[in-house]
């Protein structure tokens, strides 16, 4: 008796392996269970396949235009620059990828939604601002992270589209 339990664990390890096998080939495409045994007009109904958004999480805020020169967003509700180009780049292992693009909206508004955990950067296209506007003082004294501006590379060689 004992001698058929092994043979059958053994047997089990192989089916296991084998369908790893079959799935790794393409692992991204396929979600599987666990091996589920059954005998004769048995049945499980228990094998449930739970799923989550891909991404929660966002990125967002504002372009404006800093009318008193003080780095800190305190120029009033018609301050926001509509029409920006927002490009956003997430950091894979390759280097920093465009992982979407958008306008601000008539308020100087944008959003990136449904993001899946990672490193982010967000670059403005300077083509889409008003030719007489340059980047104020990063990070002012006084400001806090949600009036701040958080512009710094007005040199820096930015990723690639």
């Amino acid at each position: 008796m004992r001698m058929r339990r092994v043979c059958l664990l053994m047997a089990v390890a192989v089916l296991c392996l084998g369908a790893e096998t079959v799935f790794a080939q393409d692992s991204a495409r396929y979600l599987y269970s666990d091996v589920v045994f059954l005998v004769d007009e048995d049945s499980n109904m228990t094998i449930d396949i739970g799923l989550i958004p891909n991404g929660s999480s966002s990125i967002g805020n504002f372009v404006w235009e800093d009318r008193d020169r003080d780095g800190i967003q305190n120029d009033g509700d018609d301050s926001g620059i509509e029409g920006v180009l927002v490009l956003l780049y997430s950091k894979e292992e390759s280097g920093y990828q465009k992982a979407g693009q958008t306008y601000t909206d008539s308020k100087g508004y944008y959003l990136f939604e449904n993001l899946p955990a990672g490193t982010y950067i967000v670059v403005v296209d300077r083509d889409t601002l008003p030719e007489e506007l340059i980047p104020t003082t990063p990070h002012a004294p006084g400001s806090t992270n949600e009036d701040d501006s958080n512009a710094i590379g007005s040199t820096d060689t930015l990723p690639p589209e």
